[in-house]
């Protein structure tokens, strides 16, 4: 059977809503999934959830318990981790702009095992090299990682202007 979303609208900062339907009939159970991971199984045709910042959310909704999403979202942010180096006072996390390593965030050494960063909103097809390096207490960078990625996910649904013209047919324009 099909499962379909009718509607995705944007309600406020990383909030959204989804209205779905279903072919079944009745009140069957809908299977959300958020960037390719079971968000909720319910009978409620309408769902409320957060998505990062400036991200169009890629949401997918099944009446089916056994199907599944064909593919994984990609997101437009990068998360790096790392484990605890133990001469480490900070973590320096710095990207590579214009062929200058650039202190994008700095982060304590508070005894943790393990460390993550995201990034800000990445654009789609963009390149980025980051490296995070374990600064000691005499600010000598004692381990050093460095990550280079290609950005590739969901583009972002472009905002349109739909006008009917005078003969009935339609005219999009971006917005």
């Amino acid at each position: 059977m099909a499962a379909t979303i009718t509607s995705l609208e944007h309600i406020g900062r990383g909030q959204w809503r989804a209205q779905a339907s279903s072919d079944l009939g009745g009140s069957p159970t809908l299977y959300y999934y958020y960037r390719g991971a079971l968000l909720r199984a319910t009978a409620d045709t309408e769902l409320s959830f957060r998505a990062f910042d400036g991200e169009v959310p890629y949401l997918e909704v099944f009446d089916d318990a056994d199907a599944r999403p064909k593919q994984r979202d990609h997101p437009g942010r990068l998360s790096i981790h790392w484990h605890h180096d133990g001469a480490a006072a900070r973590f320096d996390i710095e990207e590579q702009i214009g062929g200058v390593w650039t202190n994008v965030s700095r982060i304590a050494n508070d005894g943790r095992r393990h460390y993550t960063w995201v990034s800000g909103w990445l654009d789609d097809l963009s390149a980025h090299t980051y490296r995070v390096r374990a600064v000691d207490g005499r600010r000598n960078a004692v381990t050093v990682a460095t990550l280079s990625s290609t950005v590739v996910r969901h583009p972002t649904v472009p905002r349109t202007n739909l006008t009917r013209n005078n003969d009935g047919s339609l005219t999009i324009t971006e917005a």
